[in-house]
């Protein structure tokens, strides 16, 4: 299965709402592709669309080293995706010492700090979403992200938002 001009090599990973697939471009170097599974769930395909928008419209972030590059999309294709950098997951990283943990720490904490200036909240930080691309290491997935201006794609005061393993819990609490 192709995606546009990217060849489907792998699939490594998936969650609630995608999955993530390792591609090939035309000159065979690798990049990452998350394609939404759902697309027939508007509330996803909403969720879906505002990660591409803020990965594209926060793109001083990416120059600043906060966020990955978004290379390409397509959103209105069969199932929608976008592609970013292949990077390596937190879980497959082996670190050398504790040094190296703390400095990890720092960058995803330094990366929240920059977020939160800006009026907006990761919510669904966990392992999964940490990735390591070019000695740095980043928050990734930002399907659920809030925004303090923008319109509520989440309607219900008692929806429960972010994997529920990791969810803080008083949100579980009506």
């Amino acid at each position: 299965m192709n995606f546009g001009k990217w060849k489907k090599y792998e699939n490594i990973g998936s969650g609630g709402n995608a999955s993530v697939f390792k591609v090939v471009d035309e000159h065979d170097k690798y990049y990452a592709l998350k394609m939404l599974v759902h697309k027939k769930d508007k509330t996803k395909l909403k969720r879906f669309k505002r990660e591409c928008y803020f990965l594209e419209k926060y793109n001083d972030l990416v120059k600043n080293n906060v966020i990955l590059p978004l290379i390409d999309k397509d959103l209105e294709c069969e199932y929608p995706y976008y592609v970013m950098p292949l990077a390596i997951p937190l879980k497959e990283y082996h670190f050398n010492s504790l040094n190296e943990k703390c400095c990890a720490i720092r960058d995803i904490l330094g990366d929240i700090l920059i977020l939160h200036n800006l009026q907006i909240a990761h919510r669904d930080i966990k392992p999964e979403n940490i990735l390591l691309y070019n000695g740095k290491f980043y928050l990734s997935d930002f399907g659920l992200i809030f925004i303090d201006k923008a319109q509520r794609i989440t309607k219900y005061k008692n929806e429960r938002i972010g994997a529920r393993r990791t969810i803080a819990p008083e949100l579980e609490r009506n």
